[in-house]
């Protein structure tokens, strides 16, 4: 399946995601509702249609270059850290992108492409026009992994020491609350680039995005970490 209609394909698996609809068990009436839903000229819709009658009957496409994350990218948010400094500002950038690659299916070239006029946040979460659902277990909630992260990214990559470090100070128990319920400021709109590098103590170089190779060190490392960590005797 080419480029374009790999694509088509996510689209539609992004909206089945936001309509709590299993993409690999659809209906033809509910591949209707996706057409009305997310209209096009004539020649985009028979395509998309094509695109999602193949994609199916292969049994669905894997992410690309995800390294297998689209089945376990659940477990890895959730142990994503996203409180206190630096290692929080670290995990919620790293979330950010679990979320880009594995949850949206977006390449390595298209995580770094995105922009904050690519990100809408209301009605519904959506980056570069994909659908950003809601999880039911905030840790896991790639939703809330869009928010936790923008609503940081502002205040540090402008500097802000103290901000930054009283939003990743958070009281015990805020792991369990939806951060994608509650509303930021739009700081995080005036960043030069979402993914970008930090220095070893933990701070945001701004104005030096990360390079695709450093996007799949981290996916490794993230992973690595989970396959790694104690497991309960219980």
């Amino acid at each position: 399946m080419d480029e374009v209609t790999d694509r088509d394909w996510l689209l539609f698996r992004d909206w089945c995601t936001s309509m709590q609809i299993d993409a690999l068990s659809c209906t033809t009436r509910e591949i209707e509702a996706f057409l009305r839903d997310v209209s096009g000229p004539e020649a985009t819709q028979k395509r998309r249609t094509r695109a999602i009658l193949r994609a199916l009957k292969s049994g669905g496409l894997k992410t690309r270059s995800t390294g297998g994350l689209d089945e376990g990218w659940p477990q890895l948010l959730e142990k994503m850290p996203a409180s206190g400094f630096p290692a929080g500002l670290r995990g919620r950038r790293d979330a950010w992108l679990l979320v880009l690659i594995a949850v949206l299916g977006m390449s390595s070239r298209e995580a770094l492409a995105v922009e904050t006029r690519d990100v809408k946040l209301q009605p519904e979460i959506a980056i570069a026009r994909r659908m950003v659902a809601r999880a039911d277990s905030a840790p896991a909630c790639p939703a809330c992994a869009v928010t936790r992260w923008l609503r940081v990214l502002g205040p540090a990559a402008a500097g802000m020491t103290a901000m930054t470090v009283d939003i990743l100070n958070r009281p015990h128990g805020a792991d369990l609350i939806h951060d994608c319920s509650i509303s930021i400021d739009q700081q995080w709109r005036n960043v030069d680039t979402l993914l970008p590098k930090m220095d070893l103590r933990g701070w945001i170089n701004p104005a030096s995005p990360l390079s695709v190779s450093s996007l799949t060190s981290i996916i490794r490392h993230r992973q690595r970490a989970v396959r790694e960590a104690p497991q309960p005797s219980y």
